[in-house]
Parts: C-alpha cells; structure tokens; sequence
C-alpha cells in the first residue's frame, strides 16, 4: 500500500493582534483555508497569533492579503515539533 506524501505547511505571523484579526477577515472573505494556531515559539513574533496555511494555498493567500492591504510580519516553516504540538492538543481551527 503506498502512502500519501505529507502535506506541506506555512505560517504567517504578524506583529500585532489587530493584524492577525484584519488577515484573517480578509483571507476568510477570500475563501482561503487556513487554521488560526499560536504563533511558533522560536518566532519572535509581537503577536501570539498566526495562521497556517498549506503551502500550495500560500501564494494566493500572500497575493490576497497585499492586495487587502493587510499586514504581516513574515512567512515560516513550522518545525516539525510545532505540527506535532498543533495536532496533539488540538489547538487552532480550520476555516473554510
């Protein structure tokens, strides 16, 4: 039986709380699925909040949001342990 790959994940952060909520009015109004989750801790972020997308939905997402005027602070690749601190406790929701 062969197995699925993997499926990819980025995560935006942003320096203010205020940032996060207006991103994340304007990716849900745009259709773009994506997950609200705390932002990683080896991030210094100002913001505790952030979305994680999958990747193949980042260049849209990042396209929306420039075209919103929406603010973020950066673009990262979750580690490994932060995916498997997400699914364990369950943190975050997926909006659709």
């Amino acid at each position: 039986m062969t197995q699925a790959p993997e499926e990819i994940f980025r995560v935006i952060t942003y320096q203010t709380t205020h940032q996060a909520m207006a991103a994340e009015e304007v990716l849900h109004d745009a259709a773009v699925t994506f997950e609200v989750v705390p932002a990683p801790e080896e991030v210094s972020a100002g913001c505790g909040l952030a979305h994680r997308l999958r990747e193949k939905d980042l260049d849209a997402a990042i396209a929306i949001l420039r075209d919103a005027g929406a603010d973020y602070d950066r673009v990262v690749v979750p580690t490994r342990g932060f995916r498997q601190s997400q699914d364990r406790f369950g943190q975050g929701r997926m909006v659709e």
